[in-house]
C-alpha cells in the first residue's frame, strides 16, 4: 500500500486492514457483475451479484449506494482496463495493412465488451450519467478511427462537410451495434465478423 493509501486510511479512521478489505470487497462486486453479464445475466439480481461475490447483499448496498454506481463503477474499471493499453493504428502503413490492422483492433476490442455492453444498453436509457460515460466512449472511438484514416479524411474533397461524411460513415460500420449485428443478428464468428468491418472500411475508402 502506498503513503498516499495509508494517509487516506487513517484520514478516514480505517485501519489499513479494513481500507484493504474495503477495496477488496468492491473490486469482487464489481467482477461478479463482469462475470455475470459474460455468462449472459445482463441485469443480475443483487442477490445474484453478491452470491458469485462471495459477501452479503448488504455489503453491496455499503459499497454502492444504487445501480447505476453499480454499473458506473464497472464501466469505469473496464475503461481503466483497456484505455491505459489501447493499442492504436500504426498511421505509416499503407492503406490497405492499415485497414487490416485496424479491424483487427477493433474487431478484438468490440468482440470482448459484448456482454458489458449490451448490459449497459438496457439501463443506459434509464440513467443519464452511465449514457454520459456510453456517448463519452464512443467519442473516444471515433477519434480512433480519425487518427487511424487521417490521411484518408486530408485527402477527402472539399468542402469539410464531406470530410465530416466520409468520418461518419467509418465510425457508423466500426461501431459496437454493427460489430454485434455481425455476431448475433448475421450469426458470423468472429474472425469472419472481422473480415466484414475490413472489408466495409476498404469499401468506403475505395482501397
Amino acid at each position: 500500500m502506498s503513503l498516499k493509501s495509508v494517509a487516506r486510511a487513517r484520514a478516514d479512521g480505517q485501519p489499513d486492514g479494513r481500507h484493504e478489505r474495503t477495496r477488496r470487497t468492491r473490486a469482487a462486486i464489481v467482477q461478479a457483475l463482469f462475470e455475470l453479464t459474460e455468462a449472459g445475466e445482463l441485469e443480475p439480481t443483487a442477490q445474484a451479484i453478491a452470491d458469485h461475490a462471495g459477501v452479503a447483499v448488504r455489503s453491496i448496498r455499503q459499497h454502492f449506494e444504487s445501480r447505476e454506481q453499480l454499473f458506473l463503477a464497472a464501466a469505469e474499471v473496464h475503461a481503466g482496463r483497456t484505455i491505459a493499453t489501447r493499442p492504436t493504428t500504426d498511421a505509416t502503413l499503407a492503406a490497405p495493412a492499415r485497414v487490416a490492422a485496424f479491424a483487427a483492433l477493433r474487431g478484438r476490442e468490440l468482440e470482448s465488451t459484448r456482454a458489458l455492453r449490451r448490459s449497459v444498453g438496457l439501463v443506459e436509457h434509464r440513467s443519464s450519467v452511465i449514457a454520459q460515460a456510453a456517448r463519452q466512449l464512443a467519442a473516444l472511438r471515433r477519434r480512433e478511427v480519425a487518427q487511424a484514416f487521417a490521411s484518408e479524411l486530408r485527402g477527402a474533397p472539399a468542402p469539410a462537410t464531406a470530410r465530416r461524411g466520409l468520418l461518419d460513415r467509418l465510425d457508423a460500420v466500426t461501431t459496437g451495434k454493427l460489430w454485434d449485428v455481425l455476431r448475433g443478428d448475421l450469426g458470423l464468428g468472429a474472425a469472419a465478423a472481422e473480415r466484414q468491418l475490413a472489408e466495409l472500411v476498404s469499401a468506403i475508402l475505395g482501397v
